[in-house]
């Protein structure tokens, strides 16, 4: 059994069985640690390439923590359908394939110094590195001071951001 809140400190996540782990624990609060590498997971045909949160999860990363070459059909590298996701300071999104970051509804909040660089959506959906879906549901965008976007492509809108799209 797991409690109401999941730390997981530092370290590299290096495979797609780390992400069948965060699926079982969807439903309760996450907490990423400072420095946490998440690079070349994927997804082939579903959603989110490296971390999907769902319901009222609570999604907290730590600082400096990067997210490189990981792969999703649909969804971003990090998912939340219905949950408030904050990301720390100095994260950074880099070649990731299926855009960075996908919030349906719910917030999203990242610190100071953030970097998006050569994410790619593909499909419909919109936002290369931030997509903020659905303009039926309360979501919210705050990003921090000093954020490079630069190089990030989406399929038909927004190649750094979108919101408000279905």
């Amino acid at each position: 059994d797991i409690g109401t809140k999941v730390v997981v400190q530092g370290g590299t996540f290096n495979n797609d069985a780390v992400l069948r782990a965060f699926e079982k624990i969807v439903g309760k609060n996450v907490t990423i640690g400072d420095n946490a590498t998440f690079s070349k997971n994927g997804t082939i045909s579903g959603y989110c390439g490296a971390i999907h949160v769902d319901g009222s999860t609570q999604l907290s990363i730590g600082n400096g923590c990067t997210f490189s070459e990981n792969m999703t059909n649909r969804g971003g590298i990090i998912s939340a359908w219905s949950g408030d996701v904050t990301i720390g300071n100095s994260a950074t999104f880099i070649k990731n394939i299926g855009g960075a970051i996908e919030i349906y509804s719910g917030s999203l909040v990242i610190g100071d110094n953030p970097e998006f660089t050569s994410n790619v959506r593909q499909g419909p959906e919109m936002g290369g590195a931030i997509g903020l879906l659905n303009t039926l549901s309360s979501r919210s965008l705050e990003i921090g001071d000093n954020a490079i976007f630069a190089a990030n492509k989406a399929y038909i809108y927004g190649g750094a951001i979108c919101t408000g799209a279905e």
